[in-house]
């Protein structure tokens, strides 16, 4: 028979599968499978599994570096109490023992060592599966689900369940007659997939109000277990504090949390996607970060070298002194944009530059700490890189690099919605070299890509001033290069040139007609790199750094900045935009006026903390008291919501349509500043303007063009 694999979990001592006919009904099979867990030969070791009476064998396993290593091999019987078995080796032996194949669940293994991936054809036969090595597009049946209760349940566990919509229907009604419509709805659709937003804190809840009222859903297709809170934890990640609920997995069925970040960026398409590339389970992708499906996708490289998969062993770096470190730890090379406004420009980039130099120089672990010739000189370093053999790391990023460059040279919307997972995949594989938690993460690895970046930003501004082009801006893998009467040909042609010299793909992502470099507010004369603004030659707007993009500000800002971004980019020369300026002004006046008709969404701003203990009248603090007085706890990590009223700060439920003008009036103006600064305003004088009572400039009775009247008109019927 010949079906698709959809997923694989434990059920007591048994390795339970998912798949689907090609039919589309579901089958459940039941595998056995001994899993094994390896322990490095010594004394201690010996001692534990002696005291406990462990059956064990000393055999000899290759590690990732291609070593012979003897260790212990214990047979795990019960696969049910494998992390537990693991936990109280670690416990007896106070981590003083290298322990290997600790981490990876037993249903994940199975995979592995079946040569097994999700969403791939399979052939079952006499209770054999083996794999056809051929992807499928399978049809699984979603529901989107919203519970919105009486009360915030994070200050009441067991507030009542007020509505639920399903895929965008309300069930409304008392408390037990929505339960009951729901139970009866879910059994009726029958669905594969569950979306919800919070899902690990908020599934929880629903099953306790079905509880409450007797009532039973399977949410579990098959072998049921009781669904439980398991809490979340909070932790750092490049430099910000983020909050996590643990996952909660359902057996027979997917749960998605839209909260993750995985669910939060990724369509249904993109997170299969990244499940069959990487043969990790599909709910193990959803619930983690992008840099677990990278290190999924080493580990089933490792297992399928049959090598020893190390726990929390690292590989440590040679100690470096100081001096060395800081000149040998820099990341890609950035051009000081120039500041103002540029014609003529276009935007060329680099296509997962990072993950092409893991991939073309073999950058890995145990070809840098080792390997035989032929080296690769590192350039800037006092390292080389062995050639020999291709490393796992390499061959673990390259089916990623493959599936996206296929999809960026055929970008259907399809193919861009399932490219959106690989972008951040590859994204964060540089990072992820460096991680503690990767398994052959050292910091060699990181300085290693940097140094090759920077040779490689320098070949290819050589290569474009060679032909003629001006490079007015450049930062890690992108270049905008600036030449008098720019077409598309030459510049696809400086693509190709610096493609060939530096094996790396270069895609041309447009000319601009025009585009603005910002400079710091507070220095005109030294650029931001992250911070511009400019108009594609077909109308498209392309913003960086500015409020319009920032998760934080309040969406009447963000709206009012992009609707001036929309109204200069109506212009051609940097003469037109300045004459636009008056009725910039006028824009802003209007919106300030409208600020007290605004809706709480309008004006709510949001903000993570980091921390829950403050001791300065600083906004969060402020809203944390205002929380705790509703019996609400909020972890570091998470993010709240407030608005500025007359009488201070308040949360959005508790706005009654007073907003403190004074302050919205300071980030309107700083938002019209931000894009105006380049051509000679100030923030002063957009502040004198932003009032209706002051004393009016000749200007300002210009004839105003009907089309910028009519759309100011526009923007103040909509408020």
């Amino acid at each position: 028979m010949k079906a698709i694999l959809i997923d694989s979990y434990r059920h007591g001592n048994k390795i339970i599968l998912w798949l689907k006919t090609l039919g589309n009904s579901n089958i459940r099979i039941e595998k056995n499978f001994r899993h094994y867990l390896y322990l490095e030969c010594c004394e201690l070791a010996e001692s534990i599994l002696r005291k406990y009476n462990v059956p064990n064998r000393i055999v000899e396993k290759k590690t990732y570096k291609g070593e012979i290593k003897k260790v212990y091999e214990i047979a795990i019987k019960k696969i049910s109490c494998f992390e537990r078995i693991v936990r109280r080796i670690e416990r007896e032996a106070r981590h003083r023992i290298n322990l290997y194949d600790a981490d990876i669940p037993p249903e994940q293994m199975f995979l592995y060592k079946s040569n097994l991936k999700p969403f791939f054809y399979v052939e079952v036969y006499n209770n054999k599966i083996l794999s056809l090595d051929q992807e499928a597009a399978v049809l699984m049946d979603k529901m989107d689900i919203e519970i919105i209760p009486s009360r915030d349940i994070r200050a009441d566990k067991n507030a009542a369940v007020e509505t639920i919509l399903t895929n965008g229907k309300e069930i409304t009604g008392s408390e037990e007659t929505i339960l009951k419509r729901f139970t009866e709805l879910f059994i009726s659709e029958d669905p594969d997939i569950i979306l919800m937003e919070n899902a690990f804190a908020k599934l929880p809840y629903l099953v306790r109000r079905l509880e409450a009222y007797r009532l039973k859903c399977p949410f579990h297709r098959w072998d049921y277990t009781k669904i439980e809170s398991k809490g979340s934890k909070s932790f750092f990640s490049y430099g910000r504090v983020v909050h996590r609920e643990y996952a909660i997995r359902l057996k027979g069925r997917f749960l998605i949390d839209s909260g993750t970040m995985v669910g939060s960026e990724c369509c249904l398409k993109a997170i299969t996607e990244l499940s069959s590339i990487s043969g990790t389970r599909f709910q193990q992708v959803a619930s983690r970060s992008f840099g677990a499906v990278f290190q999924s996708a080493l580990i089933r490289e490792m297992v399928r070298r049959d090598c020893l998969v190390p726990f929390k062993e690292k590989p440590v770096d040679q100690p470096v002194t100081l001096y060395t470190l800081l000149k040998f730890d820099r990341v890609g090379h950035t051009f000081d944009s120039i500041t103002g406004l540029h014609h003529d420009v276009a935007e060329i980039d680099f296509s997962s530059l990072f993950p092409w130099i893991i991939y073309n120089y073999n950058i890995s672990t145990e070809n840098i700490q080792g390997g035989e010739p032929p080296y690769q000189k590192v350039p800037g370093l006092p390292l080389k890189i062995s050639l020999r053999r291709k490393g796992i790391v390499p061959i673990a990023i390259k089916p990623f690099l493959d599936r996206r460059m296929h999809y960026k040279a055929n970008p259907t919307s399809l193919n861009k919605a399932k490219s959106v997972g690989l972008k951040w995949v590859l994204v964060t594989s540089y990072g992820y070299l460096r991680f503690r938690e990767f398994k052959l993460g050292i910091a060699t690895s990181h300085m290693t890509i940097g140094a090759f970046a920077r040779e490689i930003m320098i070949k290819a501004k050589m290569i474009c001033e060679e032909e003629g082009f001006k490079i007015v801006h450049g930062i890690v893998d992108s270049l905008y290069i600036k030449k008098k009467d720019i077409n598309e040909i030459e510049v696809r042609e400086i693509c190709r040139a610096i493609e060939l010299e530096t094996g790396i793909p270069v895609s041309f992502e447009g000319i601009y007609r025009w585009i603005v470099f910002l400079p710091s507010i507070n220095d005109y004369h030294r650029p931001i790199p992250t911070h511009y603004y400019g108009v594609f030659l077909n109308g498209d707007i392309k913003v960086r750094g500015l409020e319009a993009r920032q998760r934080g500000a309040p969406k009447i800002v963000k709206q009012f900045q992009m609707e001036v971004l929309r109204l200069i980019g109506q212009c051609n020369t940097k003469k037109e935009i300045i004459e636009m300026f008056p009725y910039l002004c006028q824009l802003l006046r209007k919106t300030i006026f409208m600020l007290p008709m605004q809706e709480a969404g309008m004006l709510s701003s949001s903000i993570v903390i980091s921390k829950t203990d403050y001791k300065n009248d600083v906004p969060q603090k402020i809203v944390l008291d205002l929380l705790n007085r509703k019996n609400v706890s909020m972890q570091p990590g998470q993010k709240m919501y407030f608005i500025y009223s007359e009488k201070g700060i308040v949360l959005p439920e508790d706005y009654r349509g007073k907003p403190d003008i004074e302050h919205y009036k300071k980030l309107l103006v700083r938002a019209l500043f931000v894009v105006l600064q380049p051509f000679g305003f100030t923030r002063k004088e957009i502040n004198e303007l932003a009032d209706y009572e002051k004393q009016s400039k000749l200007h300002e009775y210009l004839e105003k063009p009907d089309k910028i009247n009519n759309q100011i008109m526009s923007l103040s019927l909509q408020a």
